[in-house]
């Protein structure tokens, strides 16, 4: 005898359903998405970084589709670093919604002093003097 309960196919099935929205909603949204510059997003993609970390600076800016000749996009990505929790997190902003955050593993560590680059220094001509000076790349 079997003694587990029934199953009924309605939650599964409501599960699958609302599992699949989001990939039908956004396809419809990103046809509705016109191109727009990286500015229209900065608002909405500040005030979710400022929402996860008070200080929260932005540090990378990336088209995520294919740039129209003005240099618009339907969709952009902004990246916020906080240093108090020594994490990157990255929002894709399309049109007015942000449709991706997530965290980024990644590390922002200043280059070491040692990496500093030999750079021969130049005199009012094109000759060099044969001095150097060192420069931080």
């Amino acid at each position: 005898m079997d003694d587990r309960a029934p199953r009924h196919p309605i939650p599964a099935l409501l599960v699958a359903l609302l599992l699949a929205l989001p990939l039908v909603t956004d396809g419809a949204h990103a046809k509705d998405s016109a191109p727009a510059p990286a500015r229209s997003g900065l608002a909405l993609a500040s005030a979710a970084a400022a929402a996860w970390s008070a200080d929260a600076v932005l540090v990378y800016v990336e088209n995520d589709e294919a740039l129209s000749d003005a240099g618009a996009s339907p969709r952009w990505s902004y990246l916020f670093y906080s240093a108090a929790q020594d994490r990157a997190r990255v929002w894709s902003v399309r049109g007015d919604r942000i449709v991706v955050a997530e965290n980024l593993d990644m590390r922002f560590d200043a280059p070491p002093v040692a990496a500093a680059i030999a750079v021969p220094v130049r005199s009012s001509g094109t000759r060099s003097t044969g001095r150097t000076s060192r420069r931080c790349s």
